[in-house]
C-alpha cells in the first residue's frame, strides 16, 4: 500500500520545526551569551549556554506524560494545534529577549511545556502507516528531524546578528515561519479529512474503546518489563545526544588555548550542515533497510557501539575536518 504522502510530509515538517526551534541555538548560544553580556567571554559561556539550551528540555519533562494523555483522550489535533501555536509564538518572543531569565522562561514554556510533539510523534506515525510500515515512516521523520537538528544550526549561524539590536531575531523568525507553514498543512489535512470518522482520524492506534487500558494504573504500566529498560535506554540516549549537540559547538568556538578550535558561528554552521546532509541520507535510505534486515534490537546495538567509539574520539580531534568526520559518524 502507498503511504499517505501528505500526512508523512506533515509529520516530517513538524519534526523539522520542532528540532529547528530547539537546536538552532546550538551554533550561536555561546556567542549570544557573550554578545548580550551574560558572560565575560566565549570561553566562559559553557555553563550559561548549557542552561539556556536545556531549559526547553526541562519544560518538556514536566508535561510529556500529560501530552500523551491528551492525545489518547482528545485526539492528536488538540496536541498539534497547541504545539504549533507555541512554536510560532515562542520563536517570535525569543528573538526579542535580551535578558537571560526571560530567554530561559520563553524556551522552557513555549518550546518545552507547551510543545507536545516529542510525546506523540511515535503513536502518530503508527496511525499514519500502520504497524508494518511504522519503522519506515519513523525513519523518514527522524531523517527530517535529525537533518534539521544539524542544518538548523547552520542556517541560524549564517543569519545570526543580521539585526544587531536583537542578534537572535532572524534565526528565531525562521522557526516561526516553519511553524506557520506546518500549521497551514495541518489545516489542509484537517479540512480534507473532515468527513472521516473521529475515531479513525484523531485517536492513536489501539485507543478506540480502550477502557481496559485506562483502568490500568500508571505504576503497573511503568513496572511492566521491558518498559523500565526502554525508559532507561531513552534517558541515556537523550542525554548522550543532547550532550553531543550542545557541547560540540561550544567546544568549536572556544579558543585553542583552552582546547577549542576557535571557529566562528558561520564556520560552525557549515560544519553542522555537512553532518546534517549525511544524517538525512542515513535515516532516509540506510536506517530503514538496516532495521528491516537486522531488526530493531540488533540495529540499536550496532549504532550504539559506533556512537560510543566516535563520541570518545571526538575530543581528541585537532582540525575542523577530523572533528567533522567524527561528528558525522
Amino acid at each position: 500500500d502507498k503511504l499517505p504522502r501528505m500526512r508523512v510530509a506533515f509529520a516530517c515538517l513538524v519534526d523539522a520545526t520542532h528540532f529547528y526551534t530547539v537546536c538552532s541555538l546550538f551554533s550561536y548560544a555561546g556567542v549570544l551569551c557573550a554578545d548580550l553580556n551574560w558572560v565575560s567571554d566565549r570561553n566562559s559561556a559553557g555553563f550559561v549556554a548549557g542552561w539556556l539550551q536545556s531549559s526547553n528540555v526541562f519544560g518538556r519533562v514536566l508535561t510529556s506524560s500529560v501530552w500523551g494523555y491528551i492525545a489518547a483522550r482528545y485526539g492528536f489535533d488538540v496536541v498539534f494545534t497547541i504545539t504549533l501555536a507555541s512554536l510560532f509564538v515562542g520563536g517570535l518572543l525569543f528573538g526579542f529577549c535580551t535578558s537571560l531569565v526571560l530567554a530561559m522562561l520563553v524556551r522552557s514554556i513555549f518550546f518545552g511545556v507547551l510543545n507536545g510533539w516529542a510525546a506523540v510523534f511515535g503513536p502518530y506515525c503508527a496511525t499514519v502507516a500502520g504497524e508494518k510500515r511504522q519503522a519506515e515512516v519513523i525513519g523518514m521523520v527522524i531523517a527530517a528531524g535529525n537533518g534539521m537538528q544539524l542544518v538548523g544550526p547552520a542556517v541560524s549561524g549564517w543569519t545570526y546578528q543580521l539585526i544587531p539590536e536583537f542578534p537572535a531575531l532572524a534565526p528565531s523568525m525562521i522557526g516561526s515561519c516553519l511553524a506557520s507553514l506546518a500549521f497551514c498543512l495541518f489545516c489542509l489535512l484537517h479540512f480534507r479529512d473532515k468527513k472521516t470518522s473521529k475515531s479513525v482520524k484523531n485517536l492513536p492506534e489501539g485507543s478506540e474503546g480502550s477502557a481496559t487500558a485506562t483502568k490500568r494504573s500508571i505504576t503497573q504500566l511503568l513496572c511492566r518489563w521491558p518498559v523500565p529498560l526502554i525508559i532507561c535506554m531513552r534517558f541515556s540516549q537523550g542525554f548522550a545526544l543532547f550532550a553531543i549537540f550542545e557541547v560540540f559547538p561550544l567546544w568549536l568556538i572556544s579558543e585553542q588555548a583552552v582546547g577549542g578550535l576557535n571557529m566562528s558561528e558561520k564556520q560552525v554552521g557549515f560544519l553542522l550542515a555537512r553532518s546534517g546532509i549525511w544524517s538525512i541520507l542515513y535515516f532516509t535510505f540506510v536506517f530503514p533497510r538496516l532495521t528491516k534486515k537486522l531488526g530493531g534490537r540488533c540495529t540499536s546495538i550496532i549504532v550504539s557501539v559506533l556512537g560510543i567509539i566516535f563520541s570518545t574520539l571526538l575530543p581528541f580531534c585537532t582540525s575542523e575536518w577530523t572533528a567533522n568526520l567524527a561528528h558525522m559518524l
